[in-house]
């Protein structure tokens, strides 16, 4: 399967595989020019990104100077919003298709605080910290 290049792309397959395996979606919402979107379920409420690549210097800026570790950002404008929505689980899409999940409170109890070079406040958690639910 070839990449997923946009964002679209990737919340689309996404929502293609979830009905597929049943979860019944009452409404959509899409935040930050369509970056992020909240599916509001029947059962559960989900928030979803994609994402070109993981933080690749996570590990370096919050563990040690040698650490290898990734992590997953997310602006913290939108997860506020997300979480206003009662979310309770975080979904990032990779190009490659591989689809991670973090419950909510988890990625709040383990996410580190930071402002980025854009001067917005972002929080980020290892991507270990996550479970590769499936490939879209």
């Amino acid at each position: 399967m070839k990449p997923i290049q946009i964002f679209e792309a990737a919340h689309r397959r996404f929502i293609n595989k979830i009905i597929e395996e049943g979860f019944k979606i009452v409404d959509l919402a899409w935040i930050n020019k369509n970056r992020y979107c909240i599916i509001f379920g029947v059962e559960k409420n989900l928030l979803v990104t994609f994402k070109r690549e993981l933080f690749h210097s996570f590990g370096t800026m919050f563990i040690n100077k040698n650490s290898p570790e990734e992590g997953d950002t997310i602006n913290y404008e939108e997860l506020k919003v997300a979480l206003h929505h009662n979310i309770e689980e975080i979904y990032t899409i990779l190009p490659n298709g591989n689809t991670y999940m973090i419950k909510a409170q988890d990625f709040l109890m383990k996410c580190e605080h930071w402002t980025n070079r854009a001067r917005k406040e972002v929080r980020s958690a290892p991507i270990k910290e996550y479970e590769m639910v499936f490939k879209i």
